[in-house]
């Protein structure tokens, strides 16, 4: 599996968990019971946010790969600071029905913290009182900015990359991000699994490339006006 079909299963997951829980999680029929294992009540909304636990682990693994592999990582932490911004307007008003929320931001500035977490572990290997602040400057702003997952999925991040040259760790980490979510767990890990590492058929298409950037705010618009 490619980095682009990988991709395009994290937006797809992405759009399923988003469609449930801000348009269908207050109508009763997609709530209703469809079956019950143990002391779980099977509903349409359940399935649908279960698939989407797959998005957010499946899109940090590619922002792993991607620091790896980047011609220019300055562009790369730009492009995730400017769309965090972008998509915060969008974000507050679908969790807050308000311009600003200072409880929650957008997974995008999950994703960028990440990403500087990662630039501090690379300076830290050349100049660690600069690594360790950076470190704790980003960690500082995660605290602070309240992104997405918050400190777990920023954690969640730095550890995958520590991993990021053994496949196997990486799926142990993926699962035990996921856990007790077994459904969610197997989804996700076989998908990793199956993650051969290549960029796949639009990895060097520019404008599908920022396509992936732009389709967060214009979903979650999108699902907004339809609510």
């Amino acid at each position: 599996m490619s980095g682009t079909l990988l991709k395009l299963l994290a937006i797809l997951s992405m759009t399923i968990d988003h469609i449930a829980l801000f348009l269908l999680y207050e109508y009763p029929p997609f709530n209703e019971t469809l079956i019950t294992i143990g002391q779980t009540n099977i509903t349409m909304v359940w399935i649908m946010r279960t698939i989407g636990r797959m998005a957010f682990p499946i899109f940090c693994l590619l922002l792993v790969e991607g620091f790896k592999y980047t011609k220019n990582r300055r562009k790369y932490g730009i492009n995730l600071l400017v769309f965090a911004i972008i998509s915060e307007i969008i974000w507050n008003l679908i969790q807050s029905e308000s311009w600003t929320n200072i409880y929650t931001q957008n997974v995008f500035f999950t994703l960028f913290w990440g990403f500087m977490g990662m630039v501090a572990m690379d300076k830290f290997k050349y100049n660690k009182l600069e690594g360790i602040c950076l470190m704790l400057i980003t960690g500082v702003m995660v605290i602070f900015t309240r992104g997405d997952y918050y400190l777990t999925g920023w954690l969640f991040i730095i550890i995958l990359y520590i991993a990021r040259h053994i496949k196997k760790y990486q799926i142990v980490i993926v699962g035990a991000f996921l856990w007790p979510n077994f459904i969610a767990m197997v989804l996700t890990t076989v998908t990793t699994f199956l993650y051969n590492k290549k960029r796949g058929w639009l990895g060097n298409n520019t404008s599908w490339k920022y396509a992936f950037y732009v389709y967060y705010p214009i979903h979650l618009t999108i699902i907004y006006l339809l609510k």
